[in-house]
């Protein structure tokens, strides 16, 4: 493991994913950043705002950002927490409409005098689910704050997702969270030497440029496997592109995807491109058991686990973060989980996909032409 992470552990469990988290947020002593695109106003984001409203009773300096999108419908249900918090709460684009969250905004100024500014920024939201605990305990992966993840027994749908926890004096995830709360990411910052690190973070256009090349790069070098998990698939063309040449020549590549989605015309887009991928030799898995929400990549010993999705959202307007993984244990753990979910999913072939709704198709090539937006 590198010598700057100290500790790094991977869940898929919802259940244990939020309990130790508020552990952590428990035993804070000093100061919490915590950023979620979903906080919904049910039991599990009541409990977390719980744990954060009293840490900030006790002195920790507590600072959250909501999406203004992802959680535009619950933010009205939670607003007497926030109201606890004395402007600890931010809201990052809220939407036009939502003339009472301005208050809560990002930059206030900014959106109160400029509105054609916040139209042009509708676009852009904040994917991150990241929760950053007296500037060394890391967590973050594909959660939001609902109880959608947590298993059935538990008033939950068992949404499959995964987290890592890491301990590391790294700064690049605090100073991402700083540039969005002071409103500076457009800003252009210096990229170390050695980027991309361990954290993936697109707060810039030319990290978000260098990041897509970066991950072009591995996949043009591997000779192993290409494994991806992501519940919205819909690449750019230089990517796809990028798949097939490697199933092509030899490298097993294999994607797991959602059989059923939180969005429902998901599907419908990527299976207009299931043909070309499995005539190059490209493994496609449908995933049966529940709604797939992680976002995991393997690519020979180069794993990641983070909030991105293999889109245009993710590649060109949200904010995201990932990790790439520093122990052999968590690339294997990571892998196992890939595998035991094979298991659970259904391989599709060719002339599955023939058999498919000619309407859903036709509705599909339709969505297919807001690539850009999706």
């Amino acid at each position: 493991m590198s010598s700057l992470v100290n500790q790094e552990y991977i869940t898929k469990d919802a259940a244990e994913y939020f309990k130790r988290l508020t552990e952590d947020i428990n035993q804070a002593e000093v100061s919490i950043e915590f950023e979620t695109y979903i906080l919904e106003a049910d039991s599990t984001g009541n409990a977390i705002l719980d744990a954060l409203c009293s840490a900030s009773q006790r002195g920790v300096e507590v600072r959250i950002i909501i999406d203004g999108f992802g959680s535009s419908p619950w933010i009205s249900q939670t607003i007497n927490k926030f109201e606890s918090l004395k402007g600890q709460v931010r809201i990052y684009h809220p939407m036009p409409w939502r003339f009472w969250q301005w208050g809560l905004a990002i930059n206030q100024q900014y959106f109160f005098k400029k509105l054609i500014f916040l139209f042009n920024v509708i676009n852009r939201r904040n994917h991150r689910k990241v929760c950053i605990i007296d500037s060394r305990i890391h967590w973050l992966g594909s959660f939001n704050l609902s109880d959608v993840h947590l298993p059935a027994e538990m008033g939950g749908e068992n949404w499959r997702d995964s987290a890592v926890r890491l301990v590391t004096e790294n700064n690049e995830a605090l100073n991402a969270f700083n540039k969005t709360w002071f409103h500076k990411h457009f800003i252009r910052s210096k990229i170390s030497s050695d980027f991309p690190g361990f954290f993936r973070i697109n707060n810039s256009r030319k990290k978000r440029r260098r990041l897509y090349k970066d991950l072009l790069s591995h996949i043009a070098a591997s000779d192993q496997k290409i494994w991806i998990t992501t519940p919205y698939f819909i690449p750019e063309p230089k990517l796809l592109r990028h798949l097939k040449t490697a199933a092509v020549r030899g490298s097993d590549v294999r994607l797991l995807l959602p059989g059923v989605s939180d969005v429902f015309f998901m599907p419908w887009v990527s299976t207009l491109l299931y043909e070309e991928l499995l005539n190059s030799g490209v493994q496609i898995h449908e995933y049966r058991h529940s709604v797939l929400h992680a976002k995991t990549l393997i690519i020979d010993n180069w794993a990641t686990l983070g909030s991105s999705n293999m889109n245009s959202r993710s590649i060109l307007h949200d904010l995201e973060i990932d990790y790439v993984m520093q122990n052999n244990q968590s690339r294997q753990l990571l892998e196992d989980h890939f595998l035991d979910d094979l298991k659970q999913s259904n391989q599709i072939s060719v002339s599955d996909i023939r058999k498919r709704n000619p309407i859903i198709k036709l509705l599909g090539r339709l969505a297919l032409y807001l690539r850009y937006w999706l």
